[in-house]
Parts: C-alpha cells; structure tokens; sequence
C-alpha cells in the first residue's frame, strides 16, 4: 500500500488491477465518531459526580456504576474513533479494508475483547445485587458492603484479563493481512474442549458471585 500527500490511497492485490480511492466520511463514520464524543462525554459527566461525591462513591452498590462507567469511557476513547477511521476506508466491497496497521487492530480487539466480557459481567453483578436486595434484604446490608463489591469487582477484571490472554497473545499470531483481509478475528486452532472451556468461562464469574449470595444468606 502506498499513501500519497493529498491521502489518496492505492490498493494493490497480485493480478488484480490497482483501486485508487481517497478516504471520506460516510454515515458510519460521522456515526462511530459521534457516538465516541457523547459516550465520553455522558459516561465521563455522570461518573465525575459519583467520584466527586464520598457518600456516592462508597455505596457498595456504586462500585458496579463506576466499574461500568469506566469501561464506556474506555470504549468511547479508543473503540469508537479506531471504528470510525476505519470505515472513512470503507469502498463497499464486502469488507471494510484496514489500513491502521496490525497494532491498531490487535489494540481495537483488546478494548472488544475484554472490555465487552467486563461489561456483561458488571451489569450481571448489578442485576445479581438487586435480586439479592430484594429477595434477603436483610442478608444483603450484612454482607454487600463496599469491600465485598470492590473485591468482585477486582477478581472479575483479574479472571477476565487471564481468560482473554488466550486469545490476545495469541491471536497476532494467526492474524492474516489485515490490509488484505481487513481487521477480522483470526480463528485460532485450539481443541474443541478448550474452546468450550473458554466460552463457558466468560461466564464463571457471574455464577460465583451469585453463589456466594446465596452462601451468605443461609
């Protein structure tokens, strides 16, 4: 790929004629970027209250508010705009091609990665507390205190980041041309047993938590 002054971009593929195109904004784009801008903005205002606000930010219940908040923010910053760059490239063909490098790629499947298993796991914390709330109140003010949520909380982000280090450091490894092929997850040849035990994983820490609810209203 060669990139001239004026950005146009040509694209050249063995006995396939050169494509010239110049990168321009589309609906896509001026959505991705839009929704990175009031993400940050949102999730950024809101989570300055709570941190601003000691009887808001130690509320055991809170803590699964800022963990979530903090994870928008996260995506908002870096998901987002590598998104809308991206498809500034888009040309219409089936796939969207990738001319960010193969960093930016293995970077954008990070933030997707981890960032989407942390946010399933936060609202199913949010909703196991609520249930908890209001099934055994009582057994819920005893036990759910802020050290309770904060150490879910920190052994989520710990178990998530060990369970998805089999597909980050990896995953590089397998990755074809991604100005070729685009930026798209690289299958990578682990048993089936494995594969099953990974998927199942993305989940263990939601069944934990609500197990030990149930432990400590007993």
């Amino acid at each position: 790929m060669k990139t001239t002054l004026n950005h146009s971009t040509k694209i050249s593929f063995q006995n396939v004629t050169m494509v010239t195109f110049t990168p321009s904004w589309n609906f896509n784009a001026l959505f991705l970027l839009l929704m990175a801008i009031m993400g940050t903005l949102i999730s950024g205002t809101i989570l300055s209250v709570i941190l601003f606000n000691r009887r808001l930010r130690t509320h055991p219940f809170h803590i699964y508010v800022i963990n979530s908040l903090t994870i928008n923010i996260i995506s908002s910053l870096v998901q987002y705009p590598i998104g809308a760059a991206s498809e500034r490239y888009d040309t219409g063909q089936t796939f969207t091609p990738w001319y960010l490098g193969t960093g930016a790629c293995n970077l954008y499947f990070v933030v997707i990665s981890v960032g989407e298993s942390a946010m399933s796991n936060t609202h199913a914390f949010m909703a196991a507390s609520r249930m908890w709330a209001i099934l055994l109140p009582v057994s819920y003010r005893l036990h759910h205190t802020t050290k309770f949520a904060l150490t879910a909380v920190g052994c989520q982000w710990v178990y998530l980041w060990l369970m998805n280090l089999c597909f980050i450091v990896p995953g590089p490894l397998f990755r074809r041309n991604v100005e070729m092929f685009g930026c798209v997850y690289s299958p990578i040849p682990y048993p089936w047993m494995v594969r099953i035990w990974l998927c199942s994983a993305h989940y263990t820490t939601k069944v934990i938590f609500t197990h030990y609810s149930v432990l400590n209203a007993r």
